[in-house]
């Protein structure tokens, strides 16, 4: 049986293998090229998604803050309503006050959730003079948390496909028949599970 296998590997040439690994390598280096650059893609996003969900909380506290100071007024304006002696245009002052800050309450709840999430009628905040546009911080946070699972995946790919490159340089440098086989099925192994990685990189 041992001489079976010993004939069996003598059977296969090194130029053969060598000619194997040179395919591999070169199918595997333009398959990580592709996927490097997905996953800069997806790092561009990504960084797009940070600078827009910091924007909507930065809008989101300015916010905060006029009503704040919004409410303030509309306390203040009660405690002192009875020493007014107009309380007709104190009560109107108070009734413009309070409208205000329910829109600035309906203006935060936008930013945050975002006009997709509302129905129509709930919309208060304009974009470029259009209602129905505000991209909520929570939207941000959710398209960053994929974005994250996309970016994880594309790193796994490269891992992988980086990893059957190793190999198959160190394949390549064995002068033993047997030796070189089993690096090369590691070669294809780990290239085949980058490749893997990669394709559900692109589906995520």
């Amino acid at each position: 049986m041992a001489i079976q296998v010993s004939w069996r590997w003598d059977r296969i040439s090194s130029r053969h293998l060598e000619m194997m690994y040179g395919m591999s390598i070169a199918l595997f280096a333009a398959l990580l090229a592709v996927v490097d650059m997905q996953s800069g893609a997806v790092d561009t996003e990504e960084i797009k998604l940070v600078v827009g969900q910091n924007n909507a909380y930065q809008w989101y506290q300015a916010k905060s803050i006029k009503a704040s100071l919004t409410k303030s007024q509309v306390e203040m304006i009660r405690l002192m309503a009875h020493q007014e002696p107009d309380r007709e245009a104190v009560q109107k002052k108070l009734e413009a006050l309070e409208g205000k800050l329910q829109e600035y309450r309906a203006e935060q709840n936008e930013i945050l959730v975002g006009s997709a999430n509302l129905a129509p009628e709930q919309w208060v905040q304009k974009v470029d003079g259009v209602l129905g546009k505000v991209v909520g911080a929570n939207e941000y946070q959710n398209k960053l948390e994929a974005v994250a699972i996309k970016g994880e995946t594309f790193d796994r790919s490269i891992l992988w496909l980086q990893l059957s490159m190793v190999l198959g340089a160190l394949g390549l440098l064995m002068s033993r028949v047997p030796t070189k086989i089993v690096l090369l099925i590691a070669t294809l192994f780990c290239g085949l599970a980058g490749a893997f990685y990669g394709y559900q990189g692109t589906l995520l």
